[in-house]
């Protein structure tokens, strides 16, 4: 099975996850009216392209499933579920030697980010007025042109 390339056939995967394939459940559980979250599963007949999927959406699905991984939603990177091997480990648990595993406690855009990544997107957003999962969805965007 290939991986999904848009966010739209990542959206039928939650929808299968979640509801067992009921997208009309799924629409309710997020909060956003049915026939809207419909037309961004199925592609433009003369184009063939998906609709866009508004960040508010993306912020509607990852406040009802904080578990979700965000960077997997908006770009396909990574697994479809965010899961922490240690939910109890905290910052100062980690060797400093092991950067790489060095997480901020706080949970922002529904999913752990590095410290300095967390300070610098609390900054944007802040000077911004747009949410953390609409910078990343820019960012990602800006990054596939």
């Amino acid at each position: 099975m290939r991986a999904p390339t848009q966010i739209n056939e990542r959206l039928r995967l939650l929808i299968d996850h979640f509801t067992q394939g009921n997208a009309a459940a799924f629409a309710r559980e997020i909060k956003v009216v049915q026939q809207g979250f419909d037309r961004l599963l199925k592609p433009n007949k003369e184009t063939g392209r998906y609709p866009a999927v508004k960040p508010e959406i993306v912020d509607k699905i990852l406040i009802k499933y904080p578990h979700v991984n965000e960077i997997w939603l908006l770009s396909g990177a990574g697994s479809m579920l965010r899961v922490l091997e240690d939910p109890q480990q905290t910052l100062s648990s980690v060797p400093p030697s092991d950067l790489t595993h060095c997480y901020d406690q706080t949970v922002l855009s529904h999913f752990y980010l590095p410290v300095a990544i967390n300070e610098k997107l609390t900054k944007l957003s802040e000077a911004s007025g747009k949410s953390h999962s609409r910078i990343v969805s820019e960012l990602i965007e800006q990054a596939n042109l």
